[in-house]
């Protein structure tokens, strides 16, 4: 998870999907967990709730 938490919040890659986390994670965490892991962050939230 700490991988993930790393690219999440690198100012190079910025936020990104779960998508596109996923991809660049293959085969290291499943989809499931990334989106556990974005539903618990406030600024994806805040996006989502936004678009919707």
């Amino acid at each position: 998870m700490d991988k993930l938490k790393d690219l999440y919040y690198n100012p190079k890659t910025g936020f990104m999907s779960a998508q596109k986390l996923y991809l660049k994670l293959i085969k290291e965490i499943s989809v499931r967990q990334i989106k556990e892991f974005l539903e618990k962050r406030e600024a994806h939230q805040l996006r989502v709730g936004f678009c919707n």
